[in-house]
């Protein structure tokens, strides 16, 4: 991906924001999805993103699992330079939160360089393109991320939004340890329904879970090479 293919999908989501409902009074929170896990009231639906998407090749294919829950509408949205986004919504159409995931390749060699690289990524592009349409937008914390098998960085702020009010921003930069390819996720968080004070509750959100499922997929037969067989066997 082009640096200026992920600096107009960042801007492109930011003005996004601006069409979120505001929040009525009457509506409830809805329940954390920790909680209704371990009431057995979560579903999740799982997607794979292997094809091309719009005008992005997927040059790491990679599978989430969506929490689904009563009272929380998952919605997909679909939009230039973006591999996967959804809102999460209550059912009178009312903004909960959001992700959003799109690619970039970074050339480093070790796990430093990759971490360097990574915050690059969030700090010269995402933020400043973010800050283009929120111009109150403000980084609170910055750092490493954990996420099982991948080197991970991730940018914490927020910003104003006319409509919603205070909007928390989640950007995260993944990699695997021997790859080039990278995905940044891009969590939108209203504080007014889904209160957020650490790294615990940041991973006890729609947008959290989803993204604590991400892994990458071994590529396709179709996708390593044209002539190798269906079954992935060795024809030697």
């Amino acid at each position: 991906m082009k640096h200026t293919t992920l600096r107009q999908f960042l801007a492109a989501l930011a003005v996004a924001a601006t069409a979120l409902p505001a929040v009525a009074q009457q509506t409830e929170r809805p329940p954390r999805p920790e909680f209704l896990s371990a009431m057995g009231l979560l579903e999740t639906d799982r997607t794979e993103i292997r094809d091309a998407v719009s005008d992005l090749d997927v040059d790491q294919p990679f599978a989430l699992e969506v929490p689904r829950a009563e009272g929380v509408v998952v919605q997909d949205d679909p939009g230039p330079a973006r591999l996967f986004a959804v809102n999460f919504l209550t059912e009178d159409g009312v903004f909960i939160e959001s992700l959003s995931i799109t690619g970039a390749e970074i050339e480093a060699e070790d796990e430093d360089g990759r971490q360097f690289a990574l915050a690059n990524l969030l700090v010269l592009r995402s933020f400043p393109a973010l800050r283009d349409v929120f111009p109150d937008a403000e980084i609170l914390a910055f750092g490493p991320a954990e996420f099982e098998g991948f080197d991970a960085v991730q940018m914490v702020g927020r910003f104003t939004e006319p409509q919603a009010g205070e909007i928390l921003f989640r950007h995260v930069g993944l990699m695997k340890p021997d790859g080039t390819d990278a995905l940044v996720a891009i969590s939108n968080i209203r504080p007014a329904m889904m209160p957020v004070a650490n790294d615990e509750q940041f991973a006890d959100t729609y947008s959290g879970w989803t993204l604590g499922t991400l892994e990458f997929l071994a590529p396709g037969p179709d996708e390593e090479t044209d002539d190798a067989p269906e079954d992935g066997t060795d024809t030697d």
